[in-house]
């Protein structure tokens, strides 16, 4: 029956991670670094909804973008190294990447632009990327 399955305010397996969870998520390793000593952040992707057939360039795009923002408004006075790469769900047409041309990618060339100015990618990796 309709509704009978409804995600909690963290979130559930069947559905996508509200962003408070992940605000909240963020915010317990920034106060807790002395303790939790993260090293490194491994962010595989897949950060747009899964909606995915109704998303569009910009919304999958500005997911990402938002999460990066997160992320750096976070860790970033905290010594911890991000690798970040998009999952098959940041782009779109899901699945498709364009390479037809170079920077011929809406969404890379934004994850590109912004993954660069937090460090993540030195200059040989975004060109690589």
């Amino acid at each position: 029956m309709p509704g009978d399955k409804l995600a909690g305010y963290w979130g559930d397996y069947a559905c996508d991670l509200p962003v408070h969870t992940l605000e909240t998520m963020f915010d317990f390793i920034s106060k807790n670094q002395d303790t939790l000593k993260t090293d490194f952040i491994t962010w595989t992707g897949d950060s747009s909804g899964h909606n995915i057939w109704d998303n569009t360039d910009e919304e999958i795009t500005n997911d990402t973008l938002l999460i990066t923002d997160l992320l750096k408004s976070n860790i970033k006075d905290l010594g911890i190294d991000v690798f970040p790469i998009q999952g098959n769900h940041d782009t779109w047409p899901v699945n498709v990447q364009d390479f037809s041309a170079p920077n011929s990618n809406y969404g890379i060339n934004h994850y590109k632009e912004a993954w660069t100015d937090t460090d993540w990618l030195s200059a040989e990796e975004a060109t690589e990327f």
